[in-house]
């Protein structure tokens, strides 16, 4: 490379925006991407993110053990019916219920009608995490844009567990699902593999809402590349499905839902979007500027491009 061709490429990186650069964290990775089976980087990328992902359950933790009373006394369980008496206890620092409340004063999430199937649509957050890696083109520019996809994702996520343990927030809707007889039906046994797994705080911002819109964005792109508009609109109409169950399960407050929606926004406008139109301004050449350990000849050549 010439002294003038290195000022160019110095002052190209020089104006790419933070988010377009890829974390050291994935070298070894990379380095093994083509030594393994066609599955090997997506799958890889899918164990790390859980890994990385894992504070949650700290979080979770940390707020469900803080000193409260074991069980509610059978005065707070006689006032349930009026649904104008919160539920929780001296865990919570903030109740997000209290900003929706009818004329009558009633709680309008206490109001928000249980659906008990809808569950199903609440677990598939989880196919959410393999959809990702799994649907980005098997190429080095699609490496590197699933990698900046999954940064954004950990970034924020890492926002929302601070909110977490700054604000805990007791979510007092499960007294709705056990008093119904979901437990005595085929749903039961998600609910309760579910509430043995999360206990009812990391209330707002959702991140089944956060987590899946970002994820959402990403696939979007990759399969409007491919022509499948059709199955793009049925992506979004399946996260709308999804953000909706996190209230009609009562695993989550409407202000989690709107304050979920909001982060996964936020991190779109100011981490993913600029970090893609940072790629998809530099040819395969010039991809080490977002990614320093992407060594000269280990861009995809266009025929791997086209065979994904």
């Amino acid at each position: 490379m010439t002294a003038e061709n290195s000022d160019t490429s110095t002052d190209l990186a020089s104006r790419l925006p933070w988010s377009s650069r890829v974390w050291r964290l994935w070298n070894p990775l990379w380095v093994n991407r083509n030594k393994r089976g066609r599955h090997f980087f997506a799958g890889f990328v899918t164990l790390l993110t859980l890994i990385l992902l894992s504070p949650y359950l700290i979080a979770n933790r940390l707020a469900a053990d803080g000193e409260h009373a074991s069980t509610p006394t059978a005065a707070v369980i006689e006032s349930r019916q009026s649904l104008t008496e919160s539920q929780q206890d001296d865990r919570t620092m903030w109740d997000p219920k209290s900003l929706f409340v009818d004329s009558a004063g009633r709680f309008v999430d206490y109001q928000v009608p249980f659906i008990g199937w809808t569950i199903l649509i609440y677990y598939t957050i989880f196919a959410y995490y393999l959809l990702g890696p799994f649907s980005a083109p098997r190429n080095d520019r699609g490496r590197l844009e699933l990698l900046l996809m999954t940064q954004a994702l950990i970034a924020t996520c890492w926002v929302a567990f601070v909110i977490f343990i700054i604000c805990p927030a007791e979510i007092d809707l499960r007294w709705q699902v056990e008093e119904s007889d979901v437990f005595s039906s085929w749903a039961g046994v998600f609910y309760s593999q579910f509430y043995w797994l999360d206990r009812p705080f990391n209330s707002w911002p959702s991140l089944h809402v956060a987590q899946s819109f970002i994820i959402a964005v990403g696939v979007a792109r990759w399969w409007r590349a491919k022509g499948r508009r059709f199955a793009v609109v049925g992506l979004w109409l399946a996260w709308i499905a999804l953000a909706i169950s996190i209230i009609t399960t009562k695993q989550h407050f409407i202000w989690d839902l709107i304050t979920g929606t909001a982060l996964g926004i936020i991190s779109w406008r100011l981490i993913l979007a600029p970090a893609f139109r940072a790629i998809d301004s530099l040819s395969d050449e010039q991809l080490p500027l977002i990614a320093p350990f992407v060594g000269s000849g280990t861009v995809s050549s266009a025929q791997d491009a086209l065979s994904s």
